[in-house]
């Protein structure tokens, strides 16, 4: 859900279909109880502006 939020991602489904992308970063860890992963902020923001530029500004707050 971070990654939604931080990107203005409509629904978690957005993220699910980015998560599914062969060159998506793997998760760096996980989060019990629910072992939901956690991603490298950094690894996510260097994917993004590679394969998704124009969410990049989402990011930063700017209007697209």
């Amino acid at each position: 859900s971070d990654i939604r939020h931080v990107y203005h991602l409509r629904n978690l489904a957005a993220v699910q279909r980015w998560c599914q992308h062969p060159s998506f970063p793997a998760p760096c860890a996980s989060y019990a109880p629910s072992q939901r992963p956690l991603f490298d902020p950094e690894e996510i923001a260097a994917w993004v502006a590679k394969h998704r530029p124009e969410y990049v500004a989402n990011a930063t707050g700017e209007e697209r």
